[in-house]
């Protein structure tokens, strides 16, 4: 659990290879030339974009290399402000949000006009389609090299999981705002999440809303590019006395509100995943109170401080100024065990698995 860090460029890099191919699309559909044929119930329905819609309205505002590039590099909550616009307008939030069905069709396309105006399904076959997955099964889009490119080799959503995309694997790449619901960010570059097997598939994220979630939770999780590290913690419950006996270890993770303990529990199960590291975080723990010991030992004979603090990052591998969460997991665990350790100032009431109603001290 951690915050994506875009700094090397692989946005800029994102949108300069693709957006030239979903303008074109885009332009194909505004002139006309371009229509979807759609099967419902064996009835064929063919959509198309009509000059007086909401549709064209929107394609127009991004037909240019410049507004689209400018369009799929929204953050995160710039997307989050256009769905609530989306949310408040007069066009239908069926046609908006919901793919065609047989009544939604006869409900709206009662003049019979051809071909049919539907925003959801001219979107999903502009970024969906021909951006994230190509009708023609010749994939446009390399989801492995975007992964590469991100710079990222754990999980962003658990921070326990490694991703490590090979030519023969399933790339896992999830849409924070599900691309069926949300087709117009399905190929938006902060809305591309590279994850792990467990976190995307159903029953946790998978195609799962997190801005209208079926608990209605509201916001109950963060997209990782705006995800803030004060809102989790970390700590080692030891039951008894015995530290020598890893099942009397508890890890538990603690968040700052209710709603986000309810979120990433809702999404991620993550609450008991995290429980099943006890022993990893048992014999971390160990670990560290062992090179603790063997510290003081070394400052109580006056060692030089500049080789001690080397010797310190090194037995640690862990560094807060310097520690990429991207790069190793269970990072942000082992900072916060260290840190309740070491008795650092670092205390706050956090919803637990123990205590997901009242906020408890966990240290």
């Amino acid at each position: 659990m951690y915050q994506i860090k875009c700094t090397n460029g692989a946005d800029l890099s994102f949108v300069d290879k693709y957006a030239p191919k979903i303008l074109s699309v885009i332009n194909e559909y505004l002139t006309k030339n371009r229509t979807k044929k759609l099967t419902i119930n064996n009835q064929e329905i063919i959509i198309g974009v009509d000059k007086d819609s909401l549709t064209y309205k929107f394609l127009t505002s991004i037909s240019t290399i410049e507004k689209l590039k400018k369009y799929l590099l929204l953050s995160p909550i710039s997307q989050f402000k256009i769905v609530e616009k989306l949310h408040k307008c007069a066009y239908e939030d069926e046609l908006i949000f919901k793919k065609i069905c047989k009544s939604r069709y006869e409900k709206y396309h009662k003049n019979g006009i051809i071909p049919f105006d539907h925003f959801n399904e001219i979107c999903y076959d502009i970024f969906v389609n021909n951006g994230y997955d190509d009708t023609k099964k010749k994939p446009i889009f390399d989801k492995k090299e975007f992964i590469t490119n991100t710079g990222i080799n754990v999980c962003p959503y658990c921070g326990s999981e490694f991703i490590k995309p090979t030519d023969r694997t399933k790339h896992h790449i999830d849409h924070f705002l599900p691309k069926r619901k949300y087709p117009f960010f399905a190929f938006s570059y902060y809305n591309l999440i590279p994850s792990c097997v467990i976190c995307n598939n159903v029953p946790n994220k998978g195609d799962n809303d997190p801005l209208f979630s079926y608990k209605n939770i509201p916001h109950g999780i963060l997209n990782p590019y705006i995800f803030k590290s004060n809102i989790i913690r970390f700590n080692l419950k030891i039951n008894g006395m015995e530290i020598y006996n890893d099942n009397n270890f508890e890890l538990l993770l603690g968040f700052i509100t209710k709603e986000y303990f309810l979120g990433y529990n809702e999404f991620f199960d993550i609450s008991d995943r995290y429980t099943n590291f006890s022993n990893f975080a048992a014999r971390y723990y160990k670990y560290v109170t062992k090179e603790l010991k063997t510290m003081l030992y070394y400052v109580n004979l006056q060692i030089d401080p500049e080789w001690l603090s080397k010797v310190y990052k090194n037995a640690f591998m862990i560094d807060k100024r310097d520690d990429q969460p991207e790069k190793e997991v269970f990072s942000r665990m082992k900072w916060d065990i260290f840190c309740q350790l070491t008795k650092q100032n670092y205390v706050g009431k956090f919803h637990t698995k123990q205590s997901p109603n009242k906020p408890v001290e966990l240290f």
